[in-house]
């Protein structure tokens, strides 16, 4: 990991999903909720990037309303670009989550679901260094 622009690899960043969630009872009488989603990812070389690609690691995990971690997984993307392109658009297969338990008084809406990148601690120290300025 370097220490200024020109040792950048690639950056990645979210830039949209779309999804739904499903219950197999009507809300609030408890049951299950089943979560699937797709996430769009835009990557762009940096001028380290010797390769012409790279691989990076994201995650999706589902939080109650008190902050319990349900369900987390992680996935692993694999990028190549051709010719003289340096920026595209990755959309990603669909992630489920199923058989999350629903109690009797609880709501979809009750739910957080949170999506990041799969940081080393490194990579997340320097994005922490360059968030301060």
């Amino acid at each position: 990991l370097g220490h200024d622009l020109t040792d950048i690899i690639f950056r990645a960043q979210i830039v949209d999903y779309e999804g739904f969630c499903d219950t197999d009872v009507e809300e609030g009488s408890g049951g299950e909720v089943e979560v699937m989603m797709r996430l769009s990812i835009e990557i762009e070389l940096g001028p380290a990037n010797t390769e012409g690609g790279g691989i990076f690691e994201y995650f999706v995990a589902i939080g109650d309303q008190d902050a319990n971690l349900l369900a987390k997984e992680q996935f692993t993307t694999e990028f190549v670009f051709k010719g003289k392109v340096n920026r595209m658009t990755t959309i990603e297969d669909p992630i489920q989550f199923s058989n999350i338990p629903l109690k009797p008084g609880q709501f979809g809406e009750d739910f957080t679901i949170y999506v990041g990148f799969q940081l080393s601690k490194d990579e997340l120290l320097y994005n922490r260094r360059q968030n301060l300025h």
